[in-house]
């Protein structure tokens, strides 16, 4: 009886040292889960805080270009303005076709640690929504002389603008490794001084005059057309493309885009 109880004794025992190994097997693999656990995490937190501050110097630099925009005596607005947004150097016909992308600034980094590392400015243009009335040839309809000055006061007036053409600004932020790029879309709308054709003859153009309500010859106000109840002209209307826009403003569209790359 004696014999049988210590080898029962004796087997209990090897099972506690097995439970034992076991559950410090269990906790040696506890610990280096938790130790990968936390470098893993630790180093997501490392790549989102680069991430994040790519996204705080991209977002930035945009928005200073966009105030520089909005200013017209500003370098960067004379750019767009005179040169980008009108120049078939950076694409074909403005009104008709979306241009290449063209990056026109990149810097490396300076000695300035919250800086980026690299910096890239990238412009593409197309045309707006209204784009079309620019290039069309638009009849006029009207009833009388009163009608057609009604008509025409809105259209032809210096406040009309047309949304001629779209702009974005893409800004790609690098820092320690990460980039960030941030699009912004802008709408630009533009004041177009316009002229008329009569009868189909596109030869002579016209200005309105809304008090005589008659068409001249712009320069020369004796030599025109006056609109009366029997003598009612076709008219067609035309935006001075190759004249200077003016009272630009821009907008923001709704093509913005952001993320990491």
């Amino acid at each position: 009886m004696q014999n049988k109880l210590r080898r029962i004794l004796q087997k209990q025992d090897g099972i506690a040292i097995l439970l034992v190994l076991c559950l410090g097997a269990l906790f040696v693999a506890l610990a280096a889960a938790l130790g990968y656990a936390a470098s893993v995490l630790t180093a997501n937190a490392n790549s989102q805080l680069r991430e994040q501050q790519a996204y705080q110097l991209a977002v930035s630099f945009s928005d200073v270009l966009e105030k520089e925009l909005k200013d017209e005596t500003s370098e960067f607005a004379k750019f767009i303005n005179d040169t980008y947004m009108n120049s078939v150097a950076y694409g074909t016909n403005i009104y008709t076709q979306e241009s290449g992308k063209t990056v026109i600034k990149s810097r490396e980094k300076e000695n300035d640690e919250a800086g980026a590392d690299k910096l890239t400015l990238t412009l593409q243009r197309r045309p707006g929504t209204e784009a079309d009335d620019l290039t069309a040839d638009i009849p006029i309809h009207y009833s009388d002389a009163e009608n057609l000055a009604e008509t025409l006061s809105e259209m032809g007036s210096s406040t009309h603008t047309v949304k001629d053409l779209e702009l974005d600004i893409t800004v790609q932020a690098e820092k320690d490794g990460v980039s960030y790029a941030y699009t912004v879309n802008y709408v630009r709308s533009a004041h177009y001084d316009v002229y008329y054709t009569l009868n189909n003859n596109g030869a002579t153009h016209y200005k309105w005059d809304p008090n005589e309500r008659k068409f001249y010859v712009d320069g020369d106000k004796d030599k025109g057309v006056k609109v009366t109840d029997t003598n009612k002209p076709a008219v067609t209307l035309h935006y001075d493309t190759n004249g200077t826009p003016t009272s630009l403003t821009y907008t923001r569209g709704v093509r913005s885009q952001k993320g990491a790359t």
